[in-house]
């Protein structure tokens, strides 16, 4: 299943765990369990350090984050 994920997300029209685990039949959860997992296999970065004021500021993806979070974890593929 990671496979399937890394593929939705190099695909480059996904958003959302929540977009992910639809497309995928899986929960939310799930998916940011297998995203920590491609972070940690070196597929994924994280960029959170831009969110901290809850503004987009200078973020190299403002206007893709679509979570309700306060601080969004985002990455992106490496």
């Amino acid at each position: 299943m990671l496979e399937q994920l890394l593929a939705e997300i190099k695909s480059g029209t996904t958003t959302s765990p929540i977009t992910l685990a639809d497309r995928l039949n899986t929960t939310p959860r799930m998916i940011e369990a297998m995203l920590d997992t491609l972070e940690n296999m070196g597929y994924l970065t994280s960029i959170n350090n831009e969110c901290q004021d809850n503004s987009c500021g200078a973020c190299p993806v403002a206007g893709m984050c679509s979570s309700n979070q306060q601080q969004p974890k985002i990455r992106v593929l490496t």
